[in-house]
């Protein structure tokens, strides 16, 4: 049985709303099968502003969540380098497809505030843990953007677009009280 890529964190492979979840994932192959027999990995055509038109959703559609921060650090000490949301293989992306994922669920993506990431530096230096690990917790959002260090707001709609090739929707997060102690809106 192929695997997913390593790298990636699968926290989830259930049907949205945890709506007939044993019947659906004979359908969600994670890390089985081949873009050509997957339904819905097949490439789909774009429409005029460069983003494909996808077709309905299934009724219980399959959904692969990833926790951005984790796994853009983990591609990070693989490349030896920075990596944003344009670094995400899209070798990884085609397994999705290739597992009968409909949707990817992006977590940890929205700019974080100061009041957090100084909070999470001075629990790593009192654990003895390196700085550069340190970030603030994903829902306390300061600002419903992309951080520059994730890529920005263009490195979002690009990996949108790659997922689009391939028939899979972009699903991220909007809670409006998970805000930060030091966003405007506070």
């Amino acid at each position: 049985m192929k695997k997913l890529s390593n790298f990636l964190l699968v926290t989830a492979a259930f049907c949205l709303f945890g709506l007939s979840l044993a019947a659906d994932l004979n359908r969600c192959n994670v890390g089985m099968g081949s873009l050509a027999q997957t339904p819905g990995a097949v490439p789909i055509a774009a429409d005029r502003n460069g983003l494909s038109k996808l077709p309905r959703l299934v009724r219980n559609p399959c959904l692969f969540q990833i926790n951005a921060r984790v796994v853009l650090r983990e591609l990070e000490a693989r490349l030896g380098k920075k990596a944003t949301l344009d670094d995400i293989p899209d070798a990884d992306i085609d397994s999705f497809a290739a597992a009968g994922f409909d949707i990817v669920y992006l977590l940890g993506i929205w700019k974080t505030g100061e009041f957090g990431l100084n909070n999470a530096r001075a629990l790593a230096r009192e654990e003895g843990v390196d700085e550069k690990h340190a970030c603030a917790l994903p829902s306390a959002v300061f600002d419903y953007s992309v951080p520059d260090a994730l890529g920005g707001d263009a490195a979002l709609a690009r990996l949108r677009a790659r997922l689009h090739r391939r028939g899979i929707r972009l699903m991220a997060d909007f809670v409006a009280n998970h805000v930060a102690v030091d966003h405007p809106w506070t």
